[in-house]
């Protein structure tokens, strides 16, 4: 795997570039398991292939909410709008079966930069661009949800006094003095400090996803 790093003006990105090789598909697991979108590339030449399924399968299964599909090379095929449509059809009806809030196509050729961060003559999706989709999803937060799951990843004893409990929340928010629940046990407990390196936070949540 390879990781890329790039900002706009509302975010920050990283990008996990996970091969499409089938001897590789296991980077793909790895790569969507934080991720919050995912952009399956696909060879307008060649069609939706098992490889195309596969990914766009570990992402759902991964939890990824939005998935934006890719069809490259439309240069090679002559910017022909069918083979895009034909390729949209097939890709959509494959993912009724799976998870996602979000599904976007778009018509790429990367060998001109069509529609990657332009909005090119030949894009036949109106003011949409490969860029375009990947911002505009990311900065929609979902509702905050009254549940607060929290993977206990690794406890500490820093100060010998207490035990801190390190983990990624996911979903929720949670203050010092909220009530918290140990499963499978039952047992209860509550929240006396969330201590970061910069210092202690009033609140923390869950990122978007």
């Amino acid at each position: 795997m390879a990781y890329r790093y790039f900002s706009t003006r509302k975010r920050r990105f990283i990008i996990a570039d996970t091969p499409g090789h089938e001897q590789y598909t296991r980077n793909m697991a790895t790569g969507a398991s934080t991720a919050e979108l995912a952009v399956v590339l696909i060879d307008a030449r060649l069609g939706v292939l098992t490889q195309s399924k596969r990914h766009g399968f570990i992402a759902s299964l991964l939890g990824v909410p939005r998935l934006v599909v890719a069809v490259n090379k439309m240069d090679l095929v002559g910017y022909d709008r069918t083979v895009f449509e034909r390729i949209k059809d097939e890709y959509t009806d494959f993912t009724t079966r799976l998870s996602f809030r979000d599904l976007t196509f778009i018509p790429v050729s990367a060998l001109v930069a069509t529609t990657s961060s332009t909005r090119a003559q030949h894009t036949m999706v109106r003011g949409r661009s490969a860029a375009h989709p990947s911002g505009e999803c990311l900065c929609r937060r979902r509702p905050e949800s009254g549940r607060f799951p929290f993977p206990v990843q690794r406890w500490c004893d820093p100060t010998g006094t207490s035990v801190g409990y390190s983990g990624k929340i996911a979903s929720g928010v949670v203050r010092p003095g909220d009530e918290i629940v140990v499963l499978p046990s039952g047992k209860r407990s509550k929240v006396t400090r969330i201590p970061t390196f910069d210092g202690d936070l009033d609140y923390a949540f869950a990122r978007c996803r």
